[in-house]
């Protein structure tokens, strides 16, 4: 039987309601395959100005808060250090010195099995240096003064205890710091003041 084309959709199937052709499509499983777009070359452009911007921008910030982040990677290492050094003592059952350079603004650990000269030296030489905006002022030890030259040594002992002793240091803007160590307690404290056992 000839007569018009057929137009339905491929897979559909139809039916009649009140003399109207209604189609209904079946799904069929079909992979969805996305159509590949490319970026343009006006937003590559965009984007690329957008990251040169933001780039200018936050550089200078960034090496600014790496200068100045300086003085407080110094102030956290003699924190750790100090609690380390106390830790250490006990477990290994030695005792440790914490050197403390007032003139070449340095810092360097040693311990009671460097008994030559020669590894002390080698110990010194491996000295921790202060950043130019931390300076280290004096050591003042609980009942035996201010040491303000030279190299001041606080003693870690192996029986769980360390000498009594602030460390006193200039930060930033000449804001006085002041890193306070107690013998039985695990971790030092770090005081934005001037702490003096003299007060």
């Amino acid at each position: 039987m000839t007569g018009a084309p057929d137009h339905r959709p491929s897979g559909s199937v139809y039916h009649r309601k009140r003399g109207e052709i209604v189609f209904s499509f079946h799904h069929r499983n079909v992979p969805f395959r996305p159509v590949n777009r490319g970026f343009t070359l006006i937003e590559l452009v965009v984007v690329m100005a957008v990251i040169a911007i933001m780039l200018f921008v936050a550089t200078p910030r960034f090496a600014a808060f790496l200068f100045d982040d300086t003085a407080d990677a110094a102030i956290r290492f003699l924190l750790v250090q100090t609690s380390r050094l106390k830790g250490a003592a006990v477990s290994r059952q030695k005792d440790f010195t914490l050197h403390l350079d007032l003139s070449g603004q340095r810092m360097w650990v040693s311990d009671e099995a460097m008994a030559s000269e020669e590894e002390l030296e080698q110990a010194a030489k491996s000295a921790y240096p202060l950043p130019e905006n931390l300076r280290l002022t004096d050591v003042e030890f609980y009942g035996q003064g201010v040491v303000s030259q030279g190299v001041a040594d606080v003693h870690f002992s192996k029986k769980g205890y360390s000498d009594r002793a602030v460390i006193h240091l200039i930060g930033r803007d000449e804001k006085p710091l002041s890193l306070v160590i107690e013998p039985f307690l695990a971790s030092a404290e770090i005081r934005e003041q001037y702490v003096s056992y003299q007060q």
